[in-house]
């Protein structure tokens, strides 16, 4: 159903070296005629392979594109690379980023830069038991130098046992760089905070008594007095994004795409609701010109 190209990436020691053997590596590509039940206007992985469990990771806007990493699973665990000029119609590049080439999995991540400029990518090896880091070796971001592991060095005192490796997150900040790493699920350790000013040498700020973790959240929305609710409703299939007055967003993915159900029903709960208008228009696919 999917339109897969093959890619051969060259072995060789481009920036530090990334694959150290030459790979086929498919390409995702959407098909000329979408299954009528994917989704139209939103990302969505065509094969070969899943995108389970569906993470976006390590984005970026980069010499006049927004590129965006994503897990998918095809003879390994990988990061598909899509790229953008408007955020909608996206196309999907040579997929570089893969296990048997760099020899652990591609787990969560985020991009951030380099004091130099450069896109940086730091994320968990799966199988690896560590955070991973990379740096961008070309514009395209289809070139990256050797992951190499966060390795903190462990002060006198600290239990280095203590030390989370998961789903990681970093950014510059000045002259120093910080890494947050995610608990590792089941295993009791609470996220672990790193700092370096070369993204070599780290140190940990590991938890003694106190737990570095976000507090509770409360996505409230209230009308102001005299205001008027205005929702922008986006669907999507299944997947419905409702937008309230600018300022307050939601969405939920409802069951499977039931094409003989198409109707919209306006309702309120707890209290009458006066409708004084309602607009309605069909959404263009992303991915055809139909």
């Amino acid at each position: 159903m999917q339109q897969i190209t093959k890619l051969t990436v060259l072995a060789g020691l481009l920036g530090g070296g990334l694959m150290a053997s030459a790979q086929e590596v498919a390409i995702p590509a959407m098909p000329a005629t979408p299954p009528p039940h994917w989704l139209s206007y939103h990302l969505i992985h065509p094969g070969p392979g899943n995108a389970f469990p569906g993470d976006p990771n390590c984005a970026f806007y980069w010499k006049g594109k927004y590129h965006l990493h994503y897990i998918y699973n095809n003879d390994g665990v990988n990061f598909a690379h899509v790229s953008s000029d408007d955020m909608v119609h996206w196309k999907w590049q040579p997929t570089t980023l893969t296990q048997k080439a760099i020899g652990h999995g591609m787990f969560s991540g985020t991009g951030f830069f380099t004091k130099e400029g450069k896109p940086a990518i730091i994320y968990h090896g799966w199988g690896s038991g560590k955070n991973q880091l990379a740096i961008a070796q070309d514009d395209k971001l289809e070139t990256w130098s050797k992951s190499y592991p966060l390795e903190p060095k462990i002060k006198p005192g600290q239990d280095g046992g203590l030390i989370a490796n998961w789903d990681p997150d970093a950014w510059l900040d000045g002259d120093n760089y910080y890494a947050l790493s995610g608990g590792s699920p089941g295993s009791g350790k609470p996220p672990t905070l790193f700092k370096s000013t070369d993204l070599k040498n780290w140190i940990a700020y590991i938890p003694a008594t106190k737990t570095l973790m976000v507090g509770k959240v409360d996505a409230l929305f209230e009308l102001k007095p005299g205001e008027d609710l205005t929702l922008r409703v986006f669907i999507d299939k299944n997947l419905v994004e409702v937008f309230a007055n600018d300022r307050q967003a939601a969405l939920a993915a409802r069951g499977g795409f039931a094409p003989e159900n198409l109707g919209i029903n306006l309702f309120s709960t707890g209290a009458d609701a006066t409708v004084k208008q309602v607009k309605g228009w069909k959404m263009k696919s992303s991915y055809t010109d139909k």
